[in-house]
Formats: C-alpha cells, sequence, structure tokens
C-alpha cells in the first residue's frame, strides 16, 4: 500500500487568526483571575499576615510567596496561599517547579492533575499531602 505524504505532512503551526483568538482569550482569562475576590493587592496581604508590603515583595522574588504581575506591573496575591495547610509549602513546590514566573506557579498549583486523581495540587495540599504536589511539581520542570 502506498504512502500517502501529504497526510504525512500535517502543519503543526495554527493560522495567526486563531493565534488572536486564542491571546484574546487569554487576555479575558488572566484578567478575571485578577480580578477574582481572593486576589488581594500587596498592602492586603502584607496586612493579612502582619508584614509590611516590601517584605511581601521580598517574599515573592524569593519564591516564599506566590505573586503574579498585571499589565500595568502591580501585584496581587491569591489570599488562599496563606492558609496554614498552603503557606509552609509554597517555596519548595516553586524550587520543585524551577525558575518559573509567579502565573506557572498559580497555573500549576490551580490546574487538575491526573496523577492527583483529578484534583488540584492546592487541593491535594489543604488535604495534607503536601509530598505529592512537591514530587509532581519536580517532574513538571
Amino acid at each position: 500500500m502506498p504512502v500517502d505524504h501529504q497526510a504525512l505532512c500535517v502543519n503543526p503551526y495554527i493560522s495567526w487568526a486563531e493565534t488572536r483568538k486564542l491571546m484574546a482569550h487569554s487576555v479575558i482569562a488572566v484578567n478575571q483571575r485578577i480580578m477574582a475576590a481572593d486576589m488581594l493587592k500587596v498592602a492586603d496581604a502584607a496586612n493579612a499576615v502582619g508584614a509590611t508590603a516590601r517584605d511581601i515583595r521580598r517574599w515573592v522574588a524569593d519564591g516564599r510567596c506566590l505573586g503574579v504581575s498585571t499589565a500595568s506591573k502591580a501585584m496581587r496575591l491569591p489570599r488562599w496561599q496563606f492558609d496554614l495547610d498552603v503557606w509552609p509549602w509554597i517555596q519548595a513546590i516553586a524550587d520543585a517547579l524551577g525558575p518559573a514566573d509567579g502565573w506557572s506557579l498559580l497555573s500549576f498549583l490551580e490546574s487538575p492533575s491526573g496523577a492527583l486523581n483529578g484534583r488540584t495540587p492546592r487541593q491535594a495540599l489543604e488535604q495534607g499531602e503536601p509530598t505529592r504536589v512537591i514530587q509532581l511539581a519536580s517532574w513538571c520542570d
């Protein structure tokens, strides 16, 4: 049987129009996440944990804390990371993921994983399984 060479040469790239549509959807999703009720401004996060805004920024820079940048270069932090089931593990997870920005860490923590039986890493942390989450993060780098 002859090989259909054209069938083997599938274009792996999407069109510019499809790319623009994906990018527009991404911007909408990012803006919705930034504006979600659980996202704190730096000053609000500092007040919530009894620290200074400078402390919070340093913690984010050091990987001890999860912060994401907005289009205006402001920073937002998910409130749930300061829960006692999550907070002690943020830096270990960030270290296991390797060099990543806040959005990558947030995406990792909030995305369901088959390795966690469909739960998000955040849910697994809240259910007392930090070792599994750190192990999963180390596989993702």
